[in-house]
């Protein structure tokens, strides 16, 4: 018995997994042919086949040029933090009680420099003129119509700045003049002594004559002057002028016979 039968059968079935067909003479009979397909009848279709495993996905490293097989990673266990509050956080600390708001002093009202515009009786009272800018000396004030009225017991203004106006009545703080007038009781006659000191000019006439005259623009300065006065009631008019910004002065200073100097007050 020859082997090329089972030979060829053998090289059939194993061309029947590559798709091939194979065609071979037997020696035996020339004109009968033998076929072999995959998946034919005969031996190679009584085997079976089993599904193949794919290889894992080749790794590469820069270390290792090889391919080797990827292996899973294991994830570090998760860890628990615990975080606990200070415990000056966790308590409620009682509330302290608010302190009470400091008093505040009430404003204080400024006080009229050259007089109240309120009447009172035992006062001067002034009446207040506007004049043009540049005025170098007193007017005839009798002349100028008034525009506003003041009252003040004593006329006591040292030198200082002055921007107020006169409340209630005008804004106006320079290029302003004031006339003052009082009936006054004198008790004691005798040889009386008088003295202004005023910033700008001012004049003082008693009964109708000039006492002192200190007009004109000026820093503050005074001028004295004396006069003989019997017992009653003598008309005193002072007349005041302020020109350009800001300083003031008017003071009427008083020597009666056989005293001291003092402030003129009709208090």
């Amino acid at each position: 018995m020859t082997r090329t039968p089972f030979l060829l059968t053998a090289l059939a079935a194993l061309l029947a997994f590559g798709g091939c067909t194979v065609h071979h003479k037997s020696s035996a009979s020339a004109s009968a042919s033998a076929s072999y397909r995959a998946g034919g009848s005969g031996d190679a279709r009584s085997e079976s086949r089993e599904p193949r495993e794919r290889p894992e996905p080749a790794v590469r490293t820069p270390e290792d040029s090889s391919p080797r097989t990827a292996e899973p990673r294991e994830r570090p266990p998760a860890k628990l933090v615990v975080v606990r509050r200070p415990p000056e956080l966790g308590r409620r600390q009682p509330k302290q009680p608010e302190p009470e708001p400091a008093p505040q002093p009430e404003p204080e009202e400024e006080e009229p420099i050259f007089g109240s515009p309120v009447a009172s009786d035992g006062t001067f009272e002034g009446n207040i003129y506007f004049l043009p800018e540049n005025t170098q000396k007193l007017p005839d004030l009798t002349k100028l119509e008034p525009v506003g009225t003041v009252y003040a017991s004593k006329l006591d203004i040292a030198p200082r700045s002055f921007d107020q106006g006169f409340p209630g009545i005008s804004d106006r703080f320079e290029w302003f003049a004031i006339r003052y007038t009082a009936r006054v009781v004198i008790d004691e006659g005798g040889k009386y002594g008088f003295r202004i000191n005023s910033d700008d000019g001012a004049k003082l006439f008693i009964d109708g004559r000039l006492v002192i005259d200190n007009d004109g623009q000026h820093a503050p300065q005074s001028k004295s002057g004396k006069i003989d006065l019997e017992p009653g009631v003598h008309e005193f008019v002072i007349e005041y002028f302020q020109g350009p910004r800001y300083q003031i002065a008017l003071q009427l200073f008083v020597t009666p016979p056989g005293g001291a100097e003092q402030i003129f007050s009709l208090e």
